[in-house]
């Protein structure tokens, strides 16, 4: 009985010196021309891998870890390529491949890990210079036109969320306003100052859904001073005005309660 001629004291079972699969244990293959490997690309086109083969693979690879060599040596032989972009139909076909799949925790500890500390490759860099200009120009125009931010729908539920988180209850000058408003007009109010409703983007205090009526509860310092106005009657009409013209065009009346109805003498 002989030994494996490859070297792993394995006892050798085919006529040629070797156990079945280590002949070229070694061996370094030559690098194949571009003729070949569009030869070879085009044979394989179309074939996919069955489950049993994907399975053996997987199993014969387990734990197997790439010398700093070999590393070395592919990182040499990739040096000064240039990889080319995939194509839309490429990116399509990873794109339905990945939907679903979700990254275990290990393997996102594991890319976290081996990404700690590295800059991302397009860090700093302008669209032009990792798209080229006629991409980055295809780009900024879709971005432009099809901003979800510019949609109506997107912009108001943005703008809901974010009044919901800051103004989810009345303030003090709100309770009191929304008790005044009510012995004013005698309609009952509920608080809508959180976002839960919106006329065109803009948001009252308070609605009487039942009888199209909105509240609007105006501070003298942020609708007035903060704007060069005195505290005065006429300046007050002005900013009513301007305040309820997209309640009115959407079809509601609008009453005005100013902080110092709720607290005379404050201005």
């Amino acid at each position: 009985m002989k030994a494996c001629k490859c070297g792993c004291g394995s006892i050798a079972t085919c006529s040629n010196g070797y156990v079945k699969g280590h002949w070229n244990r070694g061996i370094v293959p030559l690098p194949k021309s571009l003729e070949t490997r569009l030869k070879l690309s085009k044979a394989n086109f179309g074939h996919s891998v069955s489950e049993e083969t994907r399975r053996k693979i997987g199993n014969a690879n387990k734990g197997h870890v790439c010398s700093k060599e070999h590393k070395k040596a592919i990182s040499n032989a990739s040096k000064g390529r240039i990889r080319e972009q995939p194509s839309d139909a490429t990116k399509r076909k990873i794109s339905i491949a990945n939907k679903g799949h979700v990254c275990s925790e290990g393997c996102r500890r594991k890319i976290s890990i081996a990404m700690k500390g590295k800059p991302s490759h397009n860090k700093g860099k302008s669209w032009e210079q990792i798209y080229g200009i006629e991409k980055a120009k295809m780009l900024r125009k879709d971005r432009s036109t099809n901003n979800p931010m510019k949609r109506a729908d997107v912009k108001a539920r943005a703008l809901k969320a974010s009044m919901k988180t800051r103004l989810a209850c009345p303030s003090p000058f709100e309770k009191l306003a929304l008790v005044l408003v009510q012995k004013k007009v005698n309609l009952p109010f509920t608080y809508c100052g959180d976002g839960s409703f919106l006329a065109g983007s803009r948001n009252p205090d308070a609605i009487s859904e039942d009888k199209k009526v909105v509240a609007l509860f105006h501070g003298v310092y942020w609708h007035l001073k903060k704007n060069g106005l005195t505290i005065t009657e006429a300046n007050k009409r002005i900013v009513e005005k301007q305040d309820s013209k997209v309640f009115v065009e959407a079809g509601y009346k609008v009453v005005f309660i100013w902080e110092d109805e709720v607290y005379p003498g404050r201005g």
